[in-house]
């Protein structure tokens, strides 16, 4: 057993580096900095990000997880992903991929094993903070008011850098203009199912408007016997993810425990800057996740490294040196991920409001494909032959 008091370090009064948030994007930030040994590097977070089920279903693509992660991720993996199952009321089919391989990772083994690297290089680690407020640059220094769990105010921590790792709207930044992660927020709720018959190799995604308008409800692998089932909707959707995820298993069938919320930021990428020189944003405070798939946890943790890197670059330069570093950032990011969800992001309308039945018979089109046959150039026809009906209806208004 692991002494908690360890992630209970004493705070110093001034740091070089300040990472708050401890989630993917945020520890991954932390080890980057503190392997560069250039300055004090402090991680903060509210709460152990371990102690508490993570509201998603946990599933990545396994070679850019790889790539993302400071460490060796096979502790991780729960299950290995093979195929992908893509389904609606009526129709399904099942793309199975060798070449690329997913996961179902655990991500509070993720989390503590991180961590534990952080502290390792010489990070302070102090997990049962919360950040209230962050002053304006003043003289090269920024300065964080801090409060316990309770509300009772802890002091304060200076800082000449700080990557705000918080997630979605938590608000480092409310005057600063910077990307926040909270102007699209789609609702989402998860539940650990059992008596549900599913391939362990295999993912599932359904489309519904009866469950998921707008989103989509997903089946993932979490251990013998059991499933991650969840249900993410569109924002302002008439249906609450809870009771379109209630909806979703008198389909599948099986035997939910407990429910748990979140909230999947889905704004529009590059609406603000990721930074400002002395600020750096990452992870979903920085609104990386990928508009139309959901998925966020490797883009958090690339994200983190980036945003970790511009401010090493920033670190007591002038604000050439800072605009430089930014725009750096803002550049890398683009590239590795960026143009993709510009366009993602302006195809998730359409997608949104395709029916039911134009899904199922797009999926039982595909199915016809042989498995293992499924290209993009095979599954071209397929697609256009449900075009027609599609844009007939929007502009008849026949939905």
């Amino acid at each position: 057993m692991i002494d908690d008091s360890i992630w209970l370090d004493p705070l110093p009064e001034r740091c070089d580096f300040l990472v708050v948030g401890a989630g993917p994007a945020g520890l991954v930030a932390a080890i980057h900095l503190a392997r560069a040994k250039v300055g004090t590097v402090v991680l903060l977070d509210r709460r152990d990000p371990w102690r508490e089920p993570v509201a998603c279903g946990e599933g990545v693509r396994l070679g850019p997880f790889v790539a993302a992660s400071p460490l060796p991720v096979e502790p991780w993996i729960r299950q290995s992903i093979l195929r992908c199952k893509l389904a609606a009321p009526g129709g399904a089919f099942v793309w199975e991929s060798t070449k690329y391989p997913g996961a179902v990772i655990d991500r509070s083994h993720m989390h503590r094993d991180l961590a534990m690297e952080a502290r390792r290089l010489g990070v302070v680690c102090h997990f049962r903070t919360q950040a209230k407020e962050l002053t304006p640059l003043q003289d090269g220094w920024r300065t964080l008011r801090m409060e316990s769990t309770k509300g009772e105010s802890t002091g304060s921590l200076r800082a000449r850098s700080v990557i705000d790792a918080t997630g979605p709207g938590a608000g480092l930044d409310r005057s600063a203009g910077l990307a926040r992660g909270d102007a699209d927020l789609e609702p989402a709720v998860f539940a650990f199912v059992e008596g549900m018959e599913f391939d362990p190799q295999a993912i599932e995604l359904w489309y519904g408007k009866n469950f998921a308008p707008g989103g989509y409800a997903w089946v993932f692998p979490s251990s013998p016997g059991m499933a991650n089932v969840g249900v993410v909707c569109a924002k302002g959707s008439k249906v609450s993810p809870r009771e379109g995820l209630r909806q979703f298993l008198q389909l599948r069938g099986g035997k939910a425990g407990s429910f748990h919320g979140g909230a999947i930021p889905c704004t529009k990428p590059g609406m603000h800057p990721l930074g400002d020189g002395t600020l750096w944003k990452a992870g979903d405070a920085a609104s990386v996740a990928n508009p139309l798939g959901r998925s966020g946890i490797v883009e958090a943790m690339e994200s983190g490294a980036m945003a970790a890197q511009a401010a090493l670059e920033a670190i007591g330069g002038d604000c050439t040196t800072q605009a430089a570093a930014l725009g750096g950032y803002a550049r890398s990011w683009r590239e590795r991920r960026g143009k993709t969800h510009e366009w993602v992001a302006r195809i998730k309308p359409h997608i949104s409001r395709v029916d039911d039945d134009l899904w199922a018979r797009l999926f039982t089109n595909l199915g016809r494909i042989p498995m293992g046959k499924h290209t993009w150039f095979r599954m071209v026809w397929p697609m256009l032959k449900v075009l027609p009906a599609y844009f007939w209806r929007r502009l008849t208004g026949k939905a």
